[in-house]
């Protein structure tokens, strides 16, 4: 299985061509996106963020992501078909996530 860097940058391209979906926001939070950027600097490597989140506890892996969606359908169909889509690569991976977070920022 890629490691989560790669699972997060895939994922992130999938929910960008997901119809619906309008913009991807950050779903990390500031304080740690603020501990990458000072282990960034200690470390002097250069780290590539992207807006999905994803983490692998030993309870499975957890994806978090934030979405702006297009007013043209409901909110909750867009949901739906981003949770979904998120599932199906998971599994394609051969794995199976223990939580899938989409929460809508934005409609219009």
């Amino acid at each position: 299985m890629p490691d989560t860097e790669t699972i997060s940058t895939d994922l992130t391209e999938l929910v960008q061509s997901t119809p619906g979906v309008r913009i991807v926001y950050d779903a990390a939070s500031t304080i740690g996106r603020v501990f990458d950027k000072v282990v960034d600097f200690v470390t002097g490597r250069e780290s590539d963020t992207n807006p999905v989140v994803v983490k692998e506890p030993k309870s499975g892996t957890q994806v978090r992501i934030n979405i702006g969606v297009s007013d043209d359908e409901s909110a909750s169909a867009v949901c739906r078909r981003v949770h979904d889509a998120v599932a199906a690569y998971l599994e394609q991976q051969g794995d199976e996530a223990s939580e899938i977070s989409v929460k809508v920022c934005s409609i219009g």
